[in-house]
């Protein structure tokens, strides 16, 4: 007698026997131990919280068949198991010009699908800085091996093993991950490890972190394998040392790795010796450096000279498209000869409003039919061509110009850039403090209007400022360069040419770039601008 219902009362219950009560507990993992109103009392409760009936092991196998054939359909397309695929997969060395171009953003994406609790910003943070970045990073993860699935099909298969972080010796798990050939974006998941069902355990994580470095390092892009890339050795285990010997390591994602000794020089070094000079501020520097946290530091006040992340301002900028202007004018003369004037408070105003730029909707709104630095170049030379040739069509440079075609922002070298443009501030803001730069500081911005021809605009990168050179902008690129191949070492050799003449110094000004920086400078009223070029 097990069939119950929320209508059933704790004297229906106690009419039941003792047997019957005890095989109902049990079918839901309850003690079946007391008298018999106690077992009633515990059955009516379990009916009342609707504690659902533990499935057998037979059910929880069949559950698990049915949940991993779900994993193998995609958008209405029935794949093959590739646990069960043994040909035409290729090894790292062959096939990682074939990875997707999967990053960080697929990553997080996927993850935060699979997780729909409010534990996200818990999970996600471990996924990136904790141990499934490890795995990655300390070479648990296995080559990765990439199959085509068949040419037609989309999507693309990539497998490898994983060790076991805690049982080395054991059997390695196996993981896959289904991806979009074209986008990066991330279909399905699986492991053979407890939590491999649900798509989104560490080892499934490492794997996608191990894509993404690849696609980072411009490795899935080459024609042959980069020197900076290894294809990691099995680990056969892990030799004793002194505890004193030690080196703890951190790994976190978009950071070089911090180590260090478990014993620190200092400690190693120590005499218990009271110093000549007991310095307050050498002591709690010192200190600092150990314990960052301490609660001792808490009133202590301390500079942060590091990127500056501006959140937009969420003000009605509606008034300053020039969709909202043309509706003031009659005809192109009309329009032209009643441009608003705007003050220094209005072009704050619409920057601060459109910080984020391409992932900020007022931006697009605002750049909208706007004449702005980056097509400076583009319109130039569309005019002289003109005035040699009137047949030339200003339709395609119009429509961009108007934001009527938009890109492809899956475009791999695209995506590449967009992806990479965090670091590369990271990089150029390093770089800055080593030259000796005094109180260095960059922050994010918008679009910037000129303040007399309000139809131009620009929108550098960053803005930078310090004591020694001032306020300038930085205009960022991050190309996706194909490796020489032939360099043991970093080398130039595919670097652009307008960075180069005679291999000495650069020269951008028959360059499109060239065009985007003046505009920068003029429009932003800025005293320089760093053009700074990352090749990684």
């Amino acid at each position: 007698m097990d069939t119950t219902d929320q209508n059933t009362s704790l004297d229906d219950f106690l009419t039941w026997k003792v047997s019957a009560l005890r095989d109902y507990l049990t079918k839901r993992g309850l003690t079946k131990d007391g008298t018999k109103s106690e077992l009633a009392a515990l059955c009516y409760s379990a009916s009342v919280l609707k504690i659902e009936i533990i499935p057998s092991s037979f059910e929880i196998i069949k559950n698990n068949q049915l949940d991993y054939q779900n994993l193998l359909k995609i958008n209405g397309q029935v794949l093959s198991d590739p646990l069960k695929i043994h040909d035409n997969w290729l090894d790292e060395k062959n096939g990682m010009k074939k990875f997707p171009p999967v990053y960080i953003s697929d990553i997080v994406k996927y993850l935060s699908e699979k997780n729909t609790s409010g534990k996200m910003k818990e999970i996600l943070q471990d996924y990136k800085i904790g141990k499934a970045y490890e795995y990655f990073k300390n070479g648990f993860l296995q080559e990765i091996f990439y199959h085509d699935i068949d040419a037609r099909s989309k999507y693309c298969f990539l497998r490898a093993k994983c060790v076991p972080s805690q049982k080395i010796k054991e059997e390695e798990h196996d993981v896959w991950v289904c991806v979009e050939k074209a986008t990066g974006e991330i279909g399905s998941s699986y492991c053979t490890c407890t939590a491999g069902l649900g798509g989104t355990c560490n080892h499934v994580a490492g794997l996608l972190f191990r894509v993404e470095a690849a696609n980072k390092l411009g490795a899935s892009a080459c024609t042959s394998l980069p020197c900076t890339w290894k294809v990691p050795s099995k680990i056969k285990g892990v030799k004793p040392t002194k505890i004193k010997d030690l080196r703890i390591i951190k790994s976190r994602h978009g950071q070089s790795d911090s180590k260090r000794p478990l014993v620190s020089q200092s400690k190693s070094q120590y005499q218990p010796i009271p110093e000549s000079k007991d310095n307050l501020d050498i002591f709690s520097a010192v200190l600092k450096k150990s314990i960052p946290n301490a609660c001792i530091f808490k009133g202590f006040v301390t500079e942060n000279v590091e990127e500056t992340v501006t959140k937009p301002v969420s003000e009605d900028i509606t008034a300053y498209t020039i969709q909202d202007i043309k509706t003031k004018c009659n005809d192109q003369t009309d329009f032209l000869s009643n441009m608003p004037k705007y003050s220094e408070s209005d072009i704050q105003k619409v920057m601060f409003s459109t910080i984020g730029q391409s992932s900020n909707e007022k931006w697009h709104e605002i750049r909208s039919g706007r004449l702005t630095s980056s097509n400076f170049y583009e319109i130039h030379t569309k005019v002289q061509s003109y005035k040699k040739k009137e047949g030339v069509t200003f339709d395609p440079l119009i429509s961009r110009l108007m934001g009527y075609k938009k890109l492809n922002p899956n475009i791999r070298s695209l995506k590449h850039g967009r992806e990479m443009e965090p670091e590369a501030k990271l990089c150029y803001l390093a770089g800055m403090k080593k030259a000796g730069h005094t109180d260095v500081n960059i922050t994010e911005c918008g679009i910037f209007l000129d303040k007399d021809m309000t139809y131009l605009g620009a929108s550098p990168d960053i803005l930078v400022d310090c004591v020694c050179c001032g306020l300038g902008v930085v205009e960022i690129k991050c190309p996706l360069v194909q490796k020489c191949g032939k360099c043991t070492t970093f080398c130039s050799c595919c670097v652009p040419d307008y960075l180069y003449v005679d291999g000495t110094r650069y020269s951008l000004k028959k360059h499109k770039y060239y065009g985007q920086i003046q505009g920068q400078l003029a429009i932003t009223g800025r005293k320089y601008c760093d053009f700074f070029y990352i090749y990684m």
